[in-house]
C-alpha cells in the first residue's frame, strides 16, 4: 500500500497548535513566577519595623501569649454559640416554613 501524502493544512494546524502551547506555557510560567515574587515581597515594611522594634522582656512575652490565648478561646466560644444557633435554632425554623 502506498503512503499517502499529508495534507499541508493539517501539518500547519499541528505546528501552530504546538507553538501556541509553548507560548502559553512560557507566558504562564513568567506570570506566575512574577506574581509569587511580588506576593513574597514585604510591601508594608513590617520586616524593617520588626528589626527596629525593641526586644520584649519575659513578662511582656507572657502577657502577649496569654492575650492571644484569651482571644483564641473567645473566638472558639463564639463559633460554638454561632453553630448552635444555626443548627439547633435556624435549621428547624427553615424546615418549618
Amino acid at each position: 500500500m502506498a503512503r499517502q501524502p499529508r495534507r499541508r493544512s493539517i501539518c500547519n494546524l499541528k505546528s501552530s497548535g504546538w507553538e501556541l502551547a509553548k507560548f502559553t506555557g512560557r507566558t504562564l510560567d513568567s506570570t506566575t513566577t512574577g506574581l509569587f515574587r511580588w506576593l513574597a515581597t514585604d510591601h508594608s515594611g513590617m520586616t524593617r519595623m520588626l528589626t527596629l522594634m525593641p526586644q520584649m522582656g519575659l513578662l511582656d512575652s507572657v502577657k502577649y501569649v496569654f492575650t492571644c490565648f484569651l482571644i483564641t478561646l473567645a473566638s472558639i466560644i463564639l463559633q460554638v454559640v454561632w453553630l448552635y444557633l444555626l443548627i439547633f435554632q435556624g435549621l428547624p425554623l427553615l424546615l418549618s416554613v
